[in-house]
Formats: C-alpha cells, sequence, structure tokens
C-alpha cells in the first residue's frame, strides 16, 4: 500500500510538472480555461453562456460534462461526426466553445439520479481521475489547462486543480443573494432554526418569512444530497481564486459590498439569453440535451412581445397533486398565454397535471 501511495505522488507529481513545462513553453498562447458542468440544461445554460464570453475576449474555451450529458447532446445533433469532440458557435461562428466527456463511473443508460449519495461519491472519485486524465493528454498536446472552473455542484473540481497546480474558479449560477443566505447558514446555521410564521433577518437582504426560505436550508429539506453538496461547495470556498456569480452589480451591489469581507464576489452576469438583454440580432451558444420541440417554438414566435408566461421549476423538483392542480388552474384562470415545462408523471406519482386540464 506504501509503494502504490508512493508511485501515485510520483505520477501526480509527474503530471504536474508536465503541466507546468507545457504552460511555461506556451506562455505566449491564449488562456485556455475549462469549465465543469452535470447533465442539467439549468446548469448548462449559464456554463456555456459564461464560456462564449470568454471566448469572445480570445480565451479558448473547453466545457467539460458527465457522459450522460455529452451523449444526450450528441443525440441532439443529427450532423456531428462519430469520434470528434462537439463544437458549439454561436450564430456568425466568431464565438466557438469545445466540448469533451469526462468519465463518472456509470455504465451508458444508467440510472444516475436512482441513489444521488452513491452517484457524488462515485462521480467525485471517478470523475476527479477521468478529468485529470484529460487536462494532463491535453497539456501534452500543447494544450495546457490556465483555469479550472467547476459550480455548487462539482466541488472536487477545486481538489483536481490542486493536484495538478492550476489555478481554480467557482461560477455560482443562482442570485449572489442566496450566495449570502446559503454562505451564512453554513457558518451559522443557529440563525435558521426557526419555526413557520418567524421573519429572519440578514444583512442587505430584506426580511424574509421562514416558510420562503430556500428548502435546503430548512430543517423539512426533502432534499439532503443537495445540502451535502452545498457544504462541500462551501469548504472549498477558500481554494477558489474567484467567485463568480450570475449577477451584475447594478442587481445587487449592496449584497456583493456586504461578502466582500467573508467570500469576495465576481459578478458575470447576467448569464441569460441576448434576446433578454435586447440584442435580438445576437444568436447564443447553445447545446441542448434534448431537440428542440419545434411546434411549442413556432408556437411562441408566434405570439406578441411580453405576451406569454413562461413555467419551469427544473429537473428535480416535484410538487403535491394539490399544488400542482393550484398552479394549473390558476394559470389557466388568468387569461394569460402561458408556456409550462412539466416534468412527465413517474410511475404511481401524484405530480402529474390534474385530470381534464390539457384538454381544457
Amino acid at each position: 500500500d506504501a509503494l502504490t501511495r508512493s508511485n501515485g505522488s510520483i505520477e501526480r507529481r509527474r503530471d504536474v510538472v508536465g503541466i507546468e513545462a507545457a504552460m511555461a513553453s506556451t506562455a505566449d498562447r491564449r488562456p485556455y480555461v475549462m469549465l465543469v458542468a452535470l447533465a442539467a440544461q439549468g446548469h448548462l445554460n449559464p456554463m456555456l453562456r459564461f464560456a462564449s464570453r470568454l471566448a469572445s475576449k480570445s480565451v479558448d474555451v473547453t466545457l467539460a460534462l458527465t457522459p450522460n450529458a455529452y451523449q444526450q447532446i450528441l443525440n441532439a445533433r443529427s450532423d456531428h461526426p462519430a469520434g470528434t469532440p462537439i463544437h458549439v458557435a454561436d450564430g456568425d461562428h466568431r464565438v466557438r466553445v469545445e466540448i469533451r466527456p469526462f468519465s463518472d463511473g456509470f455504465e451508458p443508460g444508467a440510472d444516475r439520479s436512482r441513489d444521488m449519495n452513491l452517484y457524488l461519491d462515485q462521480l467525485a472519485a471517478v470523475g476527479s481521475a477521468s478529468l485529470s486524465e484529460l487536462i494532463v493528454d491535453l497539456a501534452r498536446q500543447g494544450r495546457p489547462v490556465s483555469c479550472l472552473v467547476g459550480n455548487q455542484f462539482t466541488s472536487w473540481v477545486a481538489d483536481v486543480a490542486a493536484r495538478l497546480g492550476i489555478p481554480c474558479a467557482t461560477l455560482w449560477i443562482q442570485s449572489c443573494a442566496v450566495f449570502a443566505a446559503y454562505y451564512r447558514y453554513h457558518h451559522e446555521p443557529s440563525q435558521f432554526q426557526e419555526t413557520a410564521g418567524d421573519i429572519l433577518k440578514f444583512p442587505t437582504l430584506p426580511p424574509i418569512r421562514f416558510e420562503d426560505l430556500p428548502s435546503l436550508v430548512r430543517p423539512d429539506n426533502p432534499y439532503p444530497f443537495y445540502t451535502r453538496l452545498l457544504n462541500s461547495q462551501f469548504e472549498k470556498m477558500k481554494s477558489y481564486r474567484w467567485v463568480f456569480a450570475n449577477s451584475a452589480d447594478e442587481l445587487e451591489r449592496q449584497v456583493i459590498d456586504s461578502m466582500a469581507e467573508l467570500q469576495p464576489i465576481k459578478p458575470v452576469g447576467p448569464l441569460v439569453p441576448f434576446a433578454l438583454l435586447g440584442r435580438r440580432g445576437t444568436c447564443d451558444v447553445r447545446a441542448d440535451l434534448w431537440a428542440a420541440e419545434l411546434n411549442c417554438l413556432e408556437w411562441l414566435d408566434g405570439q406578441p412581445d411580453n405576451s406569454v408566461i413562461y413555467v419551469s421549476f427544473g429537473s428535480y423538483l416535484t410538487f403535491p397533486a394539490q399544488q400542482m392542480a393550484e398552479l394549473a388552474w390558476g394559470l389557466k384562470n388568468s387569461g394569460t398565454r402561458f408556456m409550462w415545462m412539466v416534468k412527465p408523471k413517474v410511475d404511481d406519482s401524484d405530480s402529474g397535471l390534474p385530470e381534464d386540464f390539457v384538454d381544457e
């Protein structure tokens, strides 16, 4: 065992020396940033928009994804040649982002959501090794990574960066206000042990009712594996050279200033489609996990501006039948056009749309 550990240390040191040598030999080349994300469209979108902003500043960018996400993107692209990295670009092909897979230790088609704790353990162990191999291989090809960027679901990326001697950052894909609340939860959990009806107050944030807090910081949290991810992220905070956030100074200046002494945040957003920023002629860099529903897009394009309510609660959140019914009939009775992204009903769960709703 001691010999194995020694050999492993020697190999890691060789990798670090190799990367340092590659970086030194290519000191005059463009910076090269690698971003790491999981298989969720809501994580992929802000990561890609951040990647495209970096690429527009003459930075080479690779987005590293788990195999299931990579394969889904391949499946949604009918024109991609087999065996080559995916490249996505904006409409004018002036901004280009490379996408590569790294292993998470699961077989193709395996259900990764069945046991999230098992998946997270496997991802941290196998993913760390696989991502390290990818980075070392790229360095040997004369493409040393200048900076690694993860997010709150890939905090182990900081360990990979430390082992290989690469600067590391994290991209917080939610608001700075949520970051500030989670930071205080991690460092002062006693502030969050209140009960329904209580009002909590935090610096620079408006008073908030206990029941309006994110579920991850409440005792009745139904997603314990997310809390585990959250704690892991904040335990790594001092390892990050930069904490980037999906926000803007104009939106959250007070919150950003309040965190300056605790954990400085660099806003790089808002990381939203260009159309929402008034730049309708500019195309986004996209990588979709599913082929677009053309009938939905055609219907949406036929509606007047600012006339459609868009509703989506992400990949994991589920609602009791009563809440789903309230949402559904509330949307219908509003008399406003809406587009609602609804997860398919799973097995015998009661979280599908109410009976007769679609017919109406």
